[in-house]
């Protein structure tokens, strides 16, 4: 239905399903466009742990990574380095895939603003995060 309305490519919330959505949106010619992904700067884990497993299911399709970011203050420039270590990681599973690493601005997110996601975007090379 979708691909027949005009559209090209679906989203994922979150990792849940992810390898299934891929393989049916292949299926019907359409791509995975974008998955988001949640961040919890206090976590001991900070991200979902499947992100490495499943994310090959979108490999080289042009896929977003949406990344939202929590677990400080809105705008808490303190926890600049935290995240910027916990984003590199993320980063380094998904940019051998072909899958691009985004910050998604979100009310009420540590990332809240498009200034924060600048002021992390600028502190990895060129190209690496948008």
């Amino acid at each position: 239905m979708l691909r027949n309305i005009g559209f090209d490519g679906v989203a994922n919330l979150w990792l849940d399903g992810l390898p299934q959505r891929a393989a049916s949106a292949k299926q019907t010619g359409l791509k995975v466009v974008q998955v988001y992904l949640r961040i919890d700067l206090v976590a001991d884990t900070p991200f979902d742990g499947r992100l490495a497993d499943v994310l090959p299911s979108v490999k080289d399709q042009g896929t977003q990574l949406a990344l939202l970011i929590y677990g400080g203050k809105p705008s808490d420039a303190t926890l600049d380095d935290k995240a910027v270590g916990i984003v590199q990681k993320i980063v380094d599973i998904a940019e051998p895939l072909g899958v691009q690493v985004v910050l998604y601005p979100h009310v009420d997110a540590w990332n809240e603003t498009v200034s924060d996601c600048v002021r992390i975007a600028r502190r990895f090379p060129e190209k690496r995060l948008a």
